[in-house]
């Protein structure tokens, strides 16, 4: 199973070289699309070099940045129906990254609790 941070880097770089390929996307939505996802490992990355609470608050940072590139996701699926398959495939990895950082922070705080 590929770890988490590797995954999130491997979506980035595939969703940057679609869009910057794809020049019939309003580059408003673009920008900020490319904001949110590569926010999502970068916050991952850096958590893990704090402490368990820093870990904490750097996955619900990543956690809301994979919340904030799926809106901006479907916003594109909406206004671009004919790239609603690529589109859609970045949902759904965002959606299962999401999944994973949400269960990993359940985790942690029940872990940190364990712990006092």
């Amino acid at each position: 199973m590929k770890d988490i941070a590797e995954r999130c880097l491997e979506l980035s770089i595939s969703l940057l070289n679609y869009l910057n390929k794809e020049k019939t996307l309003n580059q408003i939505i673009v920008r900020q699309l490319t904001r949110s996802a590569t926010s999502i490992g970068s916050n991952i990355v850096e958590g893990r070099s704090g402490t368990r609470k820093e870990l904490i608050r750097f996955y619900n940072i990543a956690l809301r940045s994979g919340n904030e590139s799926k809106y901006w996701i479907k916003i594109l699926i909406g206004c671009n129906e004919n790239n609603y398959r690529e589109l859609n495939e970045f949902y759904k990895e965002i959606e299962e990254i999401t999944k994973i950082i949400a269960k990993s922070i359940i985790t942690l705080k029940s872990n940190s609790l364990v712990n006092k």
